[in-house]
């Protein structure tokens, strides 16, 4: 590398005598990515959900065998398994959803419920946590041994608790 090279590579001391006219993507014909571009079909939703769902269960030293995934409105995923203390328990749903909510999402469009043993589903507690921060057309997997099924919000909760 020569002396010159180093210089300009180091501290940038040489500086061009003529104006710099500065580009943007529309001189170079680049589009912009869209928000459609960057979201996932229904279908590729609902694989991402269930992976997590399920890799967050099989990777949890909890030794819980529920785990839940969310999909925030702002296309973002977050996970939860079962927590256990020795007074409490906390299930993988109400963590997911929380989870989602303190790190920004406004409200959930979609949940995968995954169980390794057992059969998958929400209590009420969770159903209702779900309803105050679903979407309107919310949809939930519950995926265990016994196979899999979609359910939307309405059907598992046709009467919600309301302040109303």
């Amino acid at each position: 590398m020569s002396e010159f090279q180093s210089t300009i590579g180091d501290s940038n001391k040489i500086r061009s005598v003529s104006k710099v006219r500065r580009l943007d993507h529309t001189d170079l014909n680049i589009p912009l990515p869209t928000d459609e571009q960057n979201e996932l079909s229904q279908d590729d939703q609902w694989d991402a959900l269930h992976k997590a769902a399920e890799s967050i269960t099989t990777a949890s030293d909890t030794g819980s065998s529920v785990g839940c995934a969310v999909l925030g409105t702002d296309q973002s995923i977050h996970t939860g398994v079962t927590i256990e203390t020795g007074t409490e328990v906390v299930h993988a749903a109400k963590v997911a959803v929380l989870k989602a909510r303190s790190e920004g999402a406004e409200a959930i469009d979609k949940a995968v419920v995954y169980s390794i043993d057992r059969d998958a589903g929400l209590c009420g507690n969770c159903l209702q946590l779900v309803w105050n921060t679903a979407a309107d057309d919310f949809l939930v997997e519950f995926s265990d041994p016994s196979g899999t099924k979609r359910w939307s919000l309405n059907e598992l909760y046709p009467q919600p608790y309301t302040l109303e």
